[in-house]
């Protein structure tokens, strides 16, 4: 007998389960935690407008955008401490001369990368309410 034979055997021969449902509420409560307060597991942003939920979009997409710059800016920036300076500087070194060029041109091409994908949250966070306001007309004018 394969496994779908035996499992299928153990579905006919089984007895019919039977519902409890005072048993079931009994296991419900014990369950819950009763020293929790009201509003603790809340879900965020159950209560607020959708301009408000679209304007935290906003702000966090913004914040997104700043910290992909700031590594951007860490890795090919003109500080002594960013990353292609501080390999430019090991470049000096002629063991590291080969690995110094080809690590430059990584760091140039994730950088790039970089800039457009800031590039890009900036389109979302500059387009978020027009497409906002055309969701809400489309929908008006469905109704």
């Amino acid at each position: 007998m394969n496994f779908t034979d035996t499992f299928l055997q153990s579905l006919l021969t089984e007895e019919d389960i039977t519902l409890d449902a005072a048993g079931d509420q009994k296991a419900l409560e014990a369950s819950t935690d009763p020293t929790a307060e009201e509003g603790q597991y809340e879900i965020e942003g159950t209560e607020t407008s959708p301009e408000e939920v679209i304007s935290k979009i906003k702000e966090r997409a913004l914040k997104w955008s700043q910290e992909v710059l700031d590594f951007a800016e860490y890795l090919n920036g003109t500080e002594p401490d960013s990353l292609i300076n501080q390999v430019q500087s090991t470049q000096k070194h002629a063991a590291f001369e080969g690995i110094a060029d080809q690590t430059q041109k990584e760091i140039g091409k994730v950088a790039i990368t970089l800039a457009g994908l800031k590039e890009k949250i900036r389109m979302f966070v500059n387009i978020a309410d027009s497409k906002f306001a055309k969701s809400v007309e489309d929908k008006k004018g469905g109704e």
